[in-house]
């Protein structure tokens, strides 16, 4: 719960709903209690990608010199670090909701500016960098965060992301 920044009510909520669909088993070690994968990472995966949220709130489109410190690649922008997909016309990054620089940017119209250097910004449900990869979303967030996008390109993307993906 510490290292996820959410509460233990949280955790314990989620973890009962995986040991209910049989994801994960737990163990109780005095007041501790460990939890184990139930099957292998790959398996884990499949069973429970259905279930898995788009981390993304929203979106906000920003000059790219107002680009917080703390934002990492992602949608098509990490997509393209992973596979061999072009970037996007605009640079996609990702930040926590309540990130304490959100406050400071000003948003832009993507549709009404003449700005070259725009970079679109998504604000997730949770902190991107608990679980960043060289600079990017982690393989997962970003399966779950595309799995609606409407593009065959992307799509045969993605499910060569996670064909090739190392668990």
């Amino acid at each position: 719960a510490k290292h996820l920044k959410c509460s233990a009510m949280s955790i314990s909520r989620a973890s009962d709903q995986l040991v209910n669909m049989g994801i994960i088993r737990e163990e109780k070690i005095g007041s501790r209690i460990r939890m184990y994968l139930s099957y292998s990472k790959d398996m884990a995966y499949e069973k429970a990608k259905g279930y898995l949220i788009n981390p993304v709130q929203s979106e906000i489109y920003i000059s790219a010199n107002q680009l917080p410190g703390d934002a990492v690649k992602s949608e098509e922008s990490a997509l393209a670090e992973y596979t061999m997909i072009n970037d996007p016309p605009f640079p996609v990054y990702a930040i926590f909701k309540n990130s304490s620089h959100i406050k400071e940017l000003d948003e832009i119209s993507a549709l009404w500016t003449n700005e070259s250097n725009i970079v679109k910004l998504q604000l997730w449900k949770y902190d991107p960098l608990l679980f960043v990869n060289k600079n990017c979303v982690d393989v997962i967030s970003l399966m779950s965060s595309m799995k609606d996008f409407d593009d065959e390109r992307i799509e045969m993307m993605i499910e060569e992301l996670e064909e090739n993906f190392k668990w």
